[in-house]
């Protein structure tokens, strides 16, 4: 697949979240596969620990005022706090997979899952870094007013995406995504709150089934039942959504890209590892027919003029490449 960087234009709210479900629909096969690998092992263990803090005698009651907490509770306490850790990395994981494979559905390049997967690995201690500091530049806007977290949530939801494209780490990735969002950010509000309306229906329709399995158990639930059932609906719900956030967020990135940058894909292209388009190419979003909105631009719409160059720095070598 080849892409032409004169065919890219701005695209509108709806147009981002079209052009993410049709990414997200032509290489779901690839999408789905690598995270249920990783999302399945945490889901299974955490309904291991959840059934296993069923068990009463963890707290028992000694007197009317006192009680007694024995070794299980310490053990299940222990368990949860294991599963979340590794519920977290796993969650960047799959963020960074699906990133990858997402980034090369643009680019014109078919990525494989598990070589995703080893991408991803690779860059987890990146990712861990970025998380951090993502999470506690939200959580410290959060303390004084909870408007100020929301719109450094937005600001920052951009630096996965430079973290894997570009190579920006640490704080490069949240200053990238600072910028890009800057000018733009109620319209990126916009397409992250739309999109994750579309992620709360989907969660909503999965959990009925569950729901109504609680609700037949009348005033005597089956808690085991309802864990069962919340662990696979949980599941069903990571695999088909998490790929549409990736895929929305790709979409943001490239769109300011294009609005600020004049994005040059066949640069990107090349650092990706995709063949150099020829000129005249007719771009090839997807591997399926239909073609991403916003392919072709408006009559008398041009891209805009590049930034000039910085001076050549002196280089012991050639620069790496974000995706090898």
């Amino acid at each position: 697949m080849s892409v032409d960087a004169s065919q890219l234009r701005p695209l509108r709210i709806g147009e981002i979240l079209d052009a993410g479900i049709k990414i997200t629909t032509n290489r779901f096969v690839a999408l789905a596969k690598l995270v249920a690998v990783v999302t399945i092992p945490i889901q299974v263990l955490s309904a291991f620990v959840s059934l296993s803090t069923l068990d009463e005698d963890a707290i028992s009651t000694t007197t009317s005022t006192t009680t007694e907490i024995n070794s299980e509770f310490w053990t299940q306490l222990a368990g949860n706090f294991v599963v979340s850790i590794l519920g977290l990395l796993a969650t960047l994981v799959a963020l960074a997979a699906c990133t990858r494979i997402v980034a090369g559905a643009y680019f014109g390049e078919e990525v494989d899952w598990v070589a995703s997967l080893r991408y991803a690995g690779r860059r987890l201690h990146s990712l861990l870094w970025v998380g951090f500091l993502y999470g506690l530049m939200v959580g410290l806007g959060t303390l004084g007013c909870f408007i100020p977290g929301v719109w450094l949530a937005v600001a920052y939801s951009l630096a996965v995406p430079a973290l894997l494209i570009e190579d920006a780490r640490g704080w490069q990735a949240l200053t990238r995504s600072f910028r890009l969002v800057r000018g733009r950010w109620w319209p990126t509000f916009g397409v992250l709150l739309l999109g994750y309306l579309l992620i709360t229906i989907v969660q909503s329709v999965l959990t009925l089934p569950v729901v109504g399995l609680i609700l037949a158990g009348g005033d005597d639930p089956n808690v085991f039942v309802f864990i069962v059932g919340s662990t696979i609906t949980g599941t069903i719900s990571t695999i088909l959504t998490t790929p549409f956030l990736v895929a929305v967020l790709v979409v943001i990135y490239v769109d300011l890209r294009v609005r600020k940058e004049g994005l040059d894909l066949q640069l990107m292209a090349q650092r990706v590892g995709a063949p150099t388009p020829a000129p005249g190419d007719v771009p090839q979003w997807v591997a399926g027919r239909d073609e991403i909105p916003g392919a072709a631009p408006p009559p008398g719409w041009s891209p805009p003029p590049p930034p000039p160059a910085p001076p050549a720095a002196p280089s012991s070598g050639p620069p790496s490449a974000p995706f090898s």
